[in-house]
């Protein structure tokens, strides 16, 4: 009710870090949770879980770009990465030099990918809309950002090649 965005909760050898979300209901997203008894000191994914604790680590704002790093690294943003049309065109044409002459739509590898490559709890459920959602909105950004070239005049057949690309 007072707007704090994390909580950390431990017993003191237990320890969880969570991302509040002020939806209806409240919710918190677990972001991470560590054994202190069991933390290595040379592992270096145990210094930045660590890390997120201390001092300097909270007034950098550590945590934000920990939660950030987790969000995009996921089975679920993964899972949508690889059913974007780029990636399945992409498996498609190495589907064709494999077999020359081979007719297979976009929709089929979709279906197989969907359906028996990427486990079932991956591709159903909010998260992974979610993270559809996310990558939409990443993906339409980056094409807003780039600018078509209009004012140059391409002066043979290669150059005007590469802009189609």
């Amino acid at each position: 009710n007072q707007g704090v965005p994390w909580i950390v909760l431990t017993n003191g050898v237990f320890w969880e870090i969570h991302r509040v979300r002020f939806e209806r209901p409240v919710t918190s997203e677990l972001v991470c949770s560590f054994n202190f008894t069991e933390l290595q000191p040379r592992r270096q994914e145990d210094h930045d879980k660590v890390f997120l604790l201390c001092k300097e680590g909270v007034t950098t704002a550590a945590i934000e770009e920990f939660h950030t790093h987790v969000q995009s690294v996921n089975r679920f943003m993964i899972g949508a990465t690889i059913i974007t049309e780029p990636v399945i065109g992409t498996i498609r044409r190495e589907l064709k030099k494999t077999s020359p002459g081979l007719k297979v739509t976009i929709e089929e590898i979709t279906t197989i990918i969907v359906s028996e490559v990427l486990k079932r709890d991956v591709v159903e459920g909010e998260a992974f809309e979610d993270a559809k959602k996310q990558l939409r909105k990443a993906l339409r950004k980056n094409q807003l950002k780039r600018k078509p070239i209009t004012d140059q005049e391409p002066t043979d057949s290669a150059s005007d090649s590469q802009e189609t690309l």
